[in-house]
């Protein structure tokens, strides 16, 4: 391992690049090799060709992932103080890296340094932030070093504010936190909840949340405001709220939203942590509503479309013996449609799966009446066989799929 660090830190870049390539997948087994790497960290670097040449996200990345419980421990009781000693030196790029590996070892005076930190006016302030929040858990024993010092955050007006929000929402949630902080700020989620900016809708939701852990009348106000919103998950999340603040007919009212497709699988998931499933209709129970609804989610992920569909409807529904699960099972094809960006240009069609891995393969399965659902289902099936490296999904032809599946063989015109 010294040998190896001692090639990372080379002024050779042959050298340096071929430690570091080694380093990436080595997990680290033994207290002497994660002494070495906590050492490491003190070294001066060489001047880097940029700054994904450094060599101290190589080190976090082993202080991340030890690979045996011997070297977690040592990591645990050393590798704080050496991260906290290398900050002036870390690349910006590192330095939510570093953030995140103190949250996750979880030292008091980790967090209180990961907090410090945040709390700087200028600060990190980019999605290495949620990184780093997300990974300290609900059950922290050390929320003392966390809060109060992370309160002034919730003032700022870059995307930190809502992140720390969010933390202390999760902390709340969990019995770790009270008084909610955002108790003194009411004024100001009722900004949030009020404002017209719809990218900024995601904050009116993190808002509502905060008020379902903040007692009062001045907190039911706010979420009956919330309940006007023109965004159903703000809505749908103002409900959730009321219902913990025992409000009137809440609980009936988010047990209807369990029937709009758009937000129907949040609501249940609410309805059963709040021990009333029992009031989801019937009709919210048909497995194609539930399969629409699953669809939906998937495609309004932010690494999807970011949104619900213009339209979507039931394409195919049938039973088949599906190979990649080797079981038999129900499954549903939804053919959706987006709007054009611009009007030179078409809207964007696309056809979806449910009941096995939920995917839409949109640059291989083609709506009608250019496409058919047997094609769809080989697509998927194809797809799928190669997501879980079955051998099968190298070998087969989309005809002997289709065999497979006992479909007909394809008209070729």
């Amino acid at each position: 391992m010294r040998q190896l660090l001692d090639q990372l830190y080379s002024r050779d870049a042959k050298t340096s690049d071929s430690a570091r390539e080694q380093l990436m997948f080595h997990r680290t087994s033994t207290e002497e090799d994660a002494r070495a790497i906590v050492e490491a960290l003190s070294r001066e670097a060489p001047s880097p060709r940029s700054a994904y040449d450094r060599p101290e996200g190589v080190l976090l990345g082993l202080i991340q992932s030890p690979g045996s419980q011997e070297a977690m421990e040592y990591f645990r009781d050393h590798a704080p103080a050496a991260i906290m000693a290398a900050w002036p030196r870390l690349a910006e790029r590192d330095r939510g890296f570093a953030l995140k590996v103190l949250a996750m070892i979880g030292s008091r005076e980790g967090l209180a340094f990961v907090a410090r930190t945040l709390a700087e006016p200028k600060g990190p302030s980019d999605y290495m932030v949620s990184f780093a929040l997300e990974a300290i858990p609900a059950d922290t024993e050390h929320v003392e070093a966390l809060f109060p010092t992370l309160e002034p955050v919730l003032d700022f007006e870059d995307d930190r504010a809502v992140m720390v929000l969010d933390f202390a929402n999760r902390l709340a949630m969990a019995g770790r936190l009270r008084p909610h902080p955002a108790a003194t700020r009411l004024d100001r989620l009722q900004r949030v909840i009020e404002s017209e900016d719809e990218g900024r809708y995601g904050h009116a939701i993190s808002a509502c949340y905060a008020l379902a852990s903040i007692p009062g009348a001045r907190a039911l106000e706010l979420l009956e405001i919330a309940s006007q919103h023109p965004d159903p998950l703000v809505r749908m999340e103002a409900l959730y709220s009321k219902v913990r603040h025992g409000a009137p007919d809440a609980a009936e009212a988010l047990a209807k939203a369990t029937l709009d497709p758009t937000i129907a699988l949040q609501a249940r998931k609410y309805l059963k942590e709040l021990g009333k499933a029992h009031l989801i209709p019937k009709e919210a129970n048909d497995r194609a509503f539930l399969a629409k609804a699953e669809m939906i989610s998937w495609l309004t992920h932010p690494n999807e479309f970011d949104g619900p569909p213009e339209s979507i409807v039931l394409w195919d529904r049938r039973v088949l013996d599906w190979p990649p699960t080797k079981d038999r099972r129900e499954l549903f094809l939804f053919h959706y449609r987006y709007p054009a960006w611009n009007p030179e240009e078409e809207p964007e069609q696309g056809v979806g799966l449910v009941g096995s891995v939920t995917f839409s393969l949109t640059n291989q399965t083609q709506p009608p009446p250019e496409g058919t659902p047997e094609d769809a289902y080989v697509a998927h099936c194809l797809w799928e066989l190669r997501q879980e490296g079955d051998p099968r999904g190298e070998t087969l032809t989309p005809e002997a799929t289709r065999r497979l599946l006992g479909f007909k063989p394809k008209l070729v015109s």
